[in-house]
């Protein structure tokens, strides 16, 4: 009896731990199929951010692309350079008129256009438009796409722009990019304001070759305060400008019969003294008094010298 009772206690132990290790086996088989389980959502949601990654260095890659994508040259044939005159002359009678609204529909046509071959010159236009009336974010859009389109007059504002940060990120970076295109594209005032970033240092480094080389773009395309600073370039004291008398004189000429008064004062000077100009007593008095009236206090006290010793 003894012997039975001590059989079903084996069994009855047996078949306990045979349940236990069972249920073991279970909560580990369930512990590993969890593991697994958030192993594959780990992946997955590392899969995912990769992804995102990817694609947001697609994204930066590409709107990189874009920023770097040089402006389309633009370039008219003498017939469309007409009509583009005539469009621009009607849109600014129509601005003088008061017509602001007129003016303003007239150049967005064009500007939305896509086979208006001056469409870049008419998107600045509405920029401008919208530069007047204060708008300057609308205005930077407009001037943007200008810019792109290959109007110089557009990317020299652009460029201001970024400088400033006017309606735009402050950004010297784009505001010497713009200005550089300008200056290729032949805008004269941007090709004079390069030339002064170059001789000063500002957003880019000194560079005195391309401070020449920029005031004598700007000089020949008649922008005066360029004509006047070119023609200090002459006078033998700058490294790799042989002195040269006669082209001084005709730089400073050029800029006295341009409006610049300190030039005029300089010409009148040299003409009275006879120093780097003929000596020219008439002509001398004309342009120091054409400066004493712009405000010169030098040529005005020069001209009051020379009439106390009567001349």
């Amino acid at each position: 009896m003894e012997l039975i009772i001590l059989i079903i206690i084996i069994v009855l132990v047996w078949r306990h731990f045979k349940k236990k290790r069972a249920r073991q086996e279970t909560e580990r088989q369930n512990a590993a199929a969890a593991a697994a389980q958030q192993a594959a959502a780990q992946q997955a949601a590392a899969q995912q951010a990769a992804a995102q990654q990817a694609a947001a260095q697609q994204a930066a890659a590409q709107q990189a692309a874009a920023q770097k994508r040089e402006p389309t040259p633009l370039e008219l044939t003498d017939e469309q350079s007409a009509e583009a005159d005539a469009f621009l002359a009607q849109a600014a009678n129509l601005f003088r008129e008061g017509k602001r609204e007129e003016s303003y529909a007239l150049a967005e046509k064009f500007a939305l256009d896509d086979s208006c071959p001056y469409q870049a010159i008419a998107q600045g236009v509405c920029g401008d438009y919208f530069d007047v009336l204060g708008d300057k974010e609308q205005a930077a859009q407009w001037y943007i796409k200008s810019a792109e389109g290959g109007c110089a007059q557009s990317q020299s504002e652009l460029s201001g722009y970024y400088q400033k940060g006017t309606g735009v990120p402050q950004d010297t970076e784009k505001a010497v990019y713009w200005m550089t295109k300008a200056a290729e594209g032949g805008d004269n005032n941007a090709q004079y304001a390069l030339a002064k970033r170059y001789e000063n240092g500002l957003g880019v480094p000194k560079d005195d070759a391309k401070t020449f080389y920029w005031l004598g773009k700007a000089a020949n395309q008649g922008q005066s305060y360029a004509q006047y600073e070119y023609a200090l370039y002459f006078d033998g004291e700058h490294k790799g400008v042989p002195k040269d008398d006669e082209k001084r004189l005709f730089w400073i000429t050029k800029a006295a019969e341009g409006g610049v008064v300190t030039a005029q004062g300089l010409l009148g000077s040299m003409s009275y003294l006879g120093e780097g100009a003929p000596q020219d007593t008439e002509k001398a008095l004309f342009w120091l008094q054409k400066a004493a009236d712009g405000g010169d206090e030098d040529a005005a006290n020069v001209l009051e010298l020379i009439h106390s010793l009567g001349g």
